[in-house]
């Protein structure tokens, strides 16, 4: 399989760590609805995972990212089930700079006709 192609991975996701925490980020996702098809990049601390099918996407997701959080990463959700996406937002809780994003893109996108939307925080 190629990580991610669109005939196989139902949910893939980017998660994002120091490089020392990969192995117990690696280890937290297997136990996540089945293992995963896996592929780490650990020298600049990435960890691509893809499930083909899962019972339950949502609390999936939520599992994934209480891992994530424990290891001090980060989770982008890469593809996903369309009917949960409207729910998530795929780059996890927006950060307390949010409020400082959201006017820097308005002063630099003032109509919002930039990709409204589709950046962290739905900006």
């Amino acid at each position: 399989m190629r990580l991610g192609s669109t005939e196989e991975a139902y949910l893939l996701c980017k998660a994002a760590a120091l490089p020392t925490h990969l192995p117990a980020l690696i280890e937290s996702l297997e136990t996540v609805d089945g293992p995963p098809h896996i592929l780490a990049l650990p020298t600049v601390g990435v960890v691509y995972a893809s499930w083909p099918r899962l019972e339950n996407a949502e609390a999936a997701i939520g599992r994934l990212r209480t891992a994530v959080t424990a290891a001090d990463g980060s989770l982008v959700l890469e593809r996903c089930p369309l009917d949960i996406k409207p729910r998530l937002d795929v780059f996890g809780d927006p950060p307390p700079s949010l409020d400082l994003m959201r006017r820097v893109k308005e002063q630099f996108d003032p109509k919002g006709v930039l990709s409204p939307g589709r950046y962290l925080g739905r900006l």
